[in-house]
């Protein structure tokens, strides 16, 4: 049930995040930080004894970790600074979901993927799941 409601939660929220993505918004640089602060980087409780018969969550657990793709250009949303930390909304959920499987912060490996080759990504088991924006188009919406 909580891998429901996470995974439910995600979805909303990176349906809202793409819509925002797509109305711009004031100029900046990649170092910029958002006002008010850092931008958070959370540790999230990580589930015990996931079973969920997924062949892809199975490898995952076997390998003993598990592997991501994600943007690395967009800031505040998956960014990859020069020291290779990542940062931002997407990772973040990439990060909740992750926990709800059953993997911690260290046991996640995360995958820059451009975005022209997100589900060809997947689809050739190079990452185990990706979470980033999409643009919101008429071909998309049907």
């Amino acid at each position: 049930m909580r891998i429901r409601k996470t995974a439910a939660a995600a979805t909303v929220v990176l349906a809202l995040a793409a819509t925002a993505t797509a109305c711009g918004g004031e100029k900046g640089t990649a170092g910029d930080k958002p006002k008010g602060g850092e931008v958070f980087s959370g540790d999230y409780t990580v589930a015990k004894d996931v079973k969920i018969d997924s062949p892809t969550l199975k490898a995952a657990q076997k390998r003993g970790k598990i592997v991501i793709g994600a943007k690395a250009d967009q800031p505040y949303l998956g960014f990859q600074d020069t020291e290779g930390k990542r940062s931002g909304f997407d990772i973040e959920i990439a990060k909740m979901v992750a926990a709800d499987l059953g993997f911690s912060a260290d046991q996640i490996s995360f995958k820059t993927v451009d975005s022209n080759v997100r589900e060809t990504s997947i689809s050739k088991g190079q990452v185990d799941y990706y979470v980033g924006t999409y643009t919101i188009n008429d071909e998309r919406k049907k």
